[in-house]
């Protein structure tokens, strides 16, 4: 488990060197993409659709000003960036809708 895609390709290419070609079924990865891989395979016990998405944060500010737009909010009173704070903070603390 590394932090960035590029620590994982040199873990796997290291693996790779000591072990032959064959990794024997490791998952080497990210600690988000072996994460998401987790909850792809076991999305029925995360209470997960089967085609769930997970949005980074440019694509959840993106949804948030959409949907602004669309409650006819004004985004003074309700500016994107703090809403996704406070929603991702709700989360943080085991809270949902």
């Amino acid at each position: 488990v590394t932090f960035t895609n590029k620590a994982a390709a040199e873990m796997r290419h290291r693996i790779g060197q000591l072990m032959g070609t064959s990794q024997g079924g490791m998952w080497v990865g990210t600690f988000h993409g072996l994460a998401h891989r987790l909850l792809r395979a076991h999305h029925m016990d995360a209470n997960l659709p089967q085609d769930f998405q997970i949005l980074d944060s440019e694509d959840q500010l993106r949804l948030l000003k959409r949907l602004i737009k669309a409650m006819n909010l004004d985004e003074k009173q309700w500016p994107p960036r703090q809403a996704m704070w406070y929603i991702n903070s709700q989360k943080d603390e085991g809270l949902r809708p």
